[in-house]
Parts: structure tokens; C-alpha cells; sequence
């Protein structure tokens, strides 16, 4: 049987890439915790996302999607435990296997956002506006952590050392680099970048300064379960109940 890959077309995606390439028979599974926004939260975080857009109009909102339009009262969001993991059908079971022990051995537990952050993918090709974890990091790096012997033993990269959890509200594509005016080697790219991530940073800063309070009152957020999904399909299992 003849298999044809997927073929990525930024153009269907706002100029979305894929961060894995596809590979014949690999899967990719990610296991976050997910997270309900609703109320005066979400409109909180909706006016945070209407204010980015209106310094740089290359701001897309996660929180209003096809399935979340902006008039939805509730939408759920994602904050992840683990990195993209490539995964041979062969590996699928194990993973399940590893998240639902992992929110079995963890209880729920409740969560606030401390502050807005910008984060930037691996590849620096997407930059995100997001509302960070204060109070509950601990509960969720405990989480994530459970998993990480699992994740190494599949030569994946587990979770970062260091982890901001978090959740994405908006995303922006890296600007192209313009044409270099002289022989000026590879360091024009990095610096176009570092500059294009200082001026969001400046510009988020401004955000955090006018919201933080709101956040910091608004913010807290449950988590009760999670996930994993692992291509099309998404396993749930409740985290362990506090006595």
C-alpha cells in the first residue's frame, strides 16, 4: 500500500509550520492538563489579546477558534506537561499508560496565573503571549516530572528543566528577515529577531503593567484531570481526589 505525506501549506495555517516533520507511521503525542476559562477571566484575557492586536495586527487569538467563537461564554485551553513527542505506534500504549498512572499518583489541586509572559518556540518561528502559573507550579511540575524517566527512555526531550507553565492566548509569526544590503553573514538573521523579540517583550511589559492586577484577582483556575493526545485521538483520566 502507497502512503502520500501529509503536504504542509503554510498558507492554510496563517503561516503556520510544522515544528515535527511528518514521518510515515510516527504519531505525536502531548499531555497537558486541561484548563476551563470562563467568565470575567476570559473576558479579561480576550481584552489583553484585542490590546496586543492593536500595537501589531500579526496577533492571532487562541482563545477565539473555529470551535470558540468570540461570543463563546466558556473555552478550554491546554497547558502542557511535555513536549511534541514523536511516537512509533508500538510506543502509543506506553505513554497512555505512563499519563494515566501519573493522575492517579497526583491530586487535584487549584492554580492561579501570576503575570503575562511572551515564551517563543524552539525553532523561533512563532513567538506567544501567555498567562503564567504562580501559585500551583509545583503541583504541575510534580505532574510533569512523573513523566519525564518515561519520555527519556523513548530518546525524547522530557520537559524543560526550568518550566513556565503556562497558556497560550495569542500567537505571532517571526517576521522573514529582508534581504541583506551587504555581506553581512548569518549574524542579520539573529539580530532581526532579537530585535523584533525585544520590541514584543517591551510591548508585553506594557500589558503586564495594565492587567496584573486584574490577573492576579481573576485568575485562579482548577485542574481536575489529564490528557493525552496522541494524533487525532485524546485519552482523559481524572487526577486522584483530595481527601
Amino acid at each position: 500500500m502507497n502512503y502520500i505525506a501529509p503536504v504542509d501549506d503554510p498558507s492554510k495555517h496563517q503561516g503556520r509550520t510544522r515544528a515535527i516533520p511528518y514521518v510515515e507511521g510516527q504519531f505525536v503525542g502531548h499531555v497537558y492538563v486541561p484548563i476551563k476559562i470562563e467568565g470575567a477571566l476570559l473576558s479579561m484575557l480576550r481584552e489583553v489579546v484585542q490590546s496586543a492586536q492593536a500595537t501589531d495586527s500579526g496577533w492571532r487569538s487562541s482563545l477565539d477558534l473555529e470551535d470558540a467563537p468570540a461570543t463563546a461564554s466558556k473555552v478550554s485551553m491546554h497547558l502542557s506537561l511535555s513536549r511534541p513527542v514523536p511516537l512509533r505506534p508500538h510506543q502509543r500504549d506506553g505513554l497512555r499508560k505512563e499519563v494515566r498512572k501519573a493522575a492517579a499518583q497526583n491530586k487535584q489541586f487549584t492554580a492561579s496565573f501570576s503575570q503575562l509572559a511572551i515564551l517563543t518556540n524552539d525553532e523561533k518561528t512563532r513567538t506567544f503571549l501567555c498567562a503564567e502559573v504562580g501559585a500551583g507550579h509545583k503541583q504541575f511540575q510534580d505532574l510533569s516530572s512523573s513523566l519525564s524517566s518515561y519520555i527519556a527512555s523513548l530518546r525524547q526531550l522530557p520537559y524543560y528543566s526550568q518550566p513556565r507553565f503556562h497558556i497560550s492566548i495569542a500567537w505571532i509569526l517571526t517576521p522573514p528577515t529582508p534581504p541583506p544590503l551587504s555581506n553581512s553573514g548569518d549574524g542579520q538573521e539573529s539580530n532581526h529577531i532579537d530585535e523584533f523579540l525585544r520590541r514584543t517583550a517591551t510591548s508585553i511589559g506594557e500589558l503586564q503593567q495594565n492587567f496584573s492586577d486584574r490577573l492576579l484577582e481573576l485568575g485562579r483556575i482548577d485542574a481536575h484531570s489529564v490528557e493525552v493526545k496522541i494524533g487525532k485521538e485524546v485519552h482523559k483520566w481524572p487526577l486522584a481526589s483530595s481527601p
